[in-house]
C-alpha cells in the first residue's frame, strides 16, 4: 500500500466517523464552533454538513482508483469552502476557538485530500 493509499484511507475513515457522528448528533458541530442557532436550524444544517461527509467519506474509501481520487478532490473542495466559510463566520459569532478547531481540521482535511491523490506522471 503507498503512502498515498494510507492517507487515503486515513481520511475516509476519519471523514466517515466525523460524518456519522455529526449526523447522529448534530448539536456537537454547533457547540463546537461556539455559535448560536436555534435548535431546529442547527440540527438540520449539521445533518446535511453529516451526510455530506459520510459520501465522500465512502467515496474516498473505494477500492475503485477513479472513484477513490474523485472523492478526495471533491472533498478538498468541500473541505477548503468549509475553512473560508468558518473564517466569513468570525464576523458572525463564531468563536476564535470554534474557528480554530472546525476551520483549522478543514483545511487540514484539504490538505490531506490533496496530499493523499496520486501524481500524475
Amino acid at each position: 500500500m503507498t503512502h498515498h493509499s494510507l492517507i487515503a484511507r486515513g481520511l475516509g475513515i476519519a471523514r466517515l466517523a466525523i460524518g456519522l457522528s455529526t449526523f447522529r448528533w448534530p448539536a456537537l458541530a454547533r457547540r463546537s464552533l461556539g455559535i448560536a442557532v436555534s435548535d431546529a436550524a442547527g440540527r438540520i444544517i449539521a445533518r446535511m454538513f453529516g451526510i455530506r461527509d459520510a459520501a465522500l467519506a465512502l467515496a474516498t474509501l473505494s477500492s475503485d482508483p477513479v472513484v477513490r481520487n474523485t472523492g478526495l478532490r471533491l472533498g478538498a473542495l468541500a473541505d477548503a469552502g468549509d475553512a473560508v466559510a468558518v473564517v466569513l463566520g468570525r464576523r458572525g459569532g463564531v468563536t476564535a476557538s470554534g474557528a480554530t478547531l472546525i476551520g483549522g481540521g478543514a483545511a487540514l482535511f484539504a490538505l490531506a485530500g490533496l496530499a493523499a491523490l496520486p501524481r500524475q506522471s
